[in-house]
């Protein structure tokens, strides 16, 4: 026990003393020492399940553009915004920074133009998925949010970081 715990103890009332010398006082510390890992624990739980969820979403999401491509259908350039110009890039890209929105346009575009089943189909899985991608971003921003309520000030840095990108992600 250190000073600091020990003039605490001191300066308590009866009650905690009496707590402090049957061991009860120190198995209420343990519990809410065991309650606040088990609080962790389950964060890193849901964060990894939201984080999985989001890996299948990506993967759906691919096969799906990979089908288009395979199929060879006029049309699948990105949207030319004059900002990349006439380069390979103006093809559907899967690069992290290409936004699964920017695909989805292209997408989009093409099923109105073309009309074809199997392209408005694709352009409906899509959509589907991208709401999809935008819940799981929500639930990591409530998560996260619930997390920041129960912390220190001064222990709040990066995860207020990290809320801020899964509420834009989310929008």
């Amino acid at each position: 026990m250190t000073v600091a715990e020990a003039a605490k103890l001191f300066n308590a009332g009866d009650k905690i003393r009496s707590m402090a010398e049957s061991g009860k006082l120190q198995e209420l510390h343990k519990r809410c020492i065991d309650q606040a890992q088990a609080v962790e624990t389950g964060y890193i739980k849901v964060m990894d399940s939201l984080d999985r969820t989001l890996q299948q979403v990506c993967e759906a999401e691919q096969d799906i553009y990979d089908e288009l491509l395979d199929s060879e259908i006029d049309g699948m350039n990105k949207l030319n915004t004059g900002e990349q110009g006439e380069t390979i890039f103006n093809h559907l890209s899967f690069v992290d920074s290409t936004s699964p929105l920017e695909n989805y346009e292209i997408v989009r575009r093409i099923a109105e133009q073309k009309g074809d089943s199997d392209i408005v189909l694709a352009e409906k899985n899509l959509k589907s998925l991208l709401a999809t991608r935008a819940h799981i971003m929500a639930a990591k921003a409530s998560v996260q949010e619930s997390i920041l309520a129960n912390i220190p000030d001064n222990e709040v840095g990066v995860l207020e970081q990290e809320l801020e990108e899964f509420k834009n992600t989310a929008k």
